[in-house]
């Protein structure tokens, strides 16, 4: 697509975003823990929700990121792909595992519950096995790419 493309720039953003939503919950919860010694419990609480809140329902950014990677990934027409097309599909199900955190502001125990099986683990699991899988990808086409020029 090149470096200036709608998929890139998605991709991009996406991934500045979601190192902002990485970074702000845990000023919220450095917070929390500031001083803790003269805040009240429900203080402490209304920030540590906060976080998670934060967290977790600014999830389309990296759903948008991992969209725009698959779609990226699956379009590249080379007789030899820069990624394995597996890969695209791992952004997609990534994408998918995100969908349902749009019901943590509804349940406070589940699966769909902050801490719950799907909105927590299969959330985290999938993140960082995308992140395994993209990283090493990610070098080897960026070799293939430098010695192409």
């Amino acid at each position: 697509e090149g470096p200036m493309g709608p998929l890139s720039m998605t991709e991009l953003i996406g991934g500045l975003m979601t190192g902002v939503v990485t970074v702000v919950p845990a000023i919220v919860w450095q917070t929390a823990a500031f001083r803790v010694e003269t805040r009240s419990a429900e203080t402490i609480q209304t920030l540590y929700d906060l976080g998670w809140l934060f967290f977790d329902l600014t999830w389309m950014f990296s759903f948008l990121q991992s969209v725009a990677l698959g779609i990226a990934i699956l379009m590249d027409r080379r007789d030899r792909p820069l990624f394995p097309r597996w890969v695209g599909y791992i952004c997609f199900l990534t994408a998918a595992v995100y969908v349902p955190l749009v019901f943590i502001p509804f349940a406070r125990t589940g699966p769909f519950a902050w801490h719950g099986a799907l909105n927590f683990w299969a959330v985290f699991v999938m993140f960082f096995v995308l992140i395994a899988e993209v990283t090493p990808c990610a070098f080897r086409a960026l070799r293939r790419v430098e010695s192409e020029t």
